[in-house]
């Protein structure tokens, strides 16, 4: 993805990070208790299919399986819609 310009937010392979904090989205809005670590949002590849179409490999008919992003996944989109204008 990063040679396409789309760098993923995780990614221990060709990127710069192994996780990705809320803070850095909220940056200066962002606080912690004292002695607090902050824990973070992503820690994997942020990579998903939602839907898939296939033929069936018997019986040749089209398969159609679909699945919702992971919560990780959705409270980074959530909280950039929120934080990032």
């Amino acid at each position: 993805m990063q040679y396409l310009g789309n760098p993923l937010i995780v990614d221990t392979l060709y990127g710069q990070r192994a996780s990705f904090f809320l803070s850095e989205i909220k940056q200066k809005k962002f606080n912690l208790a004292k002695n607090e670590e902050e824990k973070p949002i992503l820690t994997r590849q942020p990579l998903h299919a939602e839907k898939l179409i296939l033929n069936h490999p018997f019986t040749k008919q089209i398969v159609s399986i679909s699945s919702p992003l992971p919560r990780d996944m959705q409270a980074v989109i959530n909280q950039m819609e929120k934080w990032v204008k």
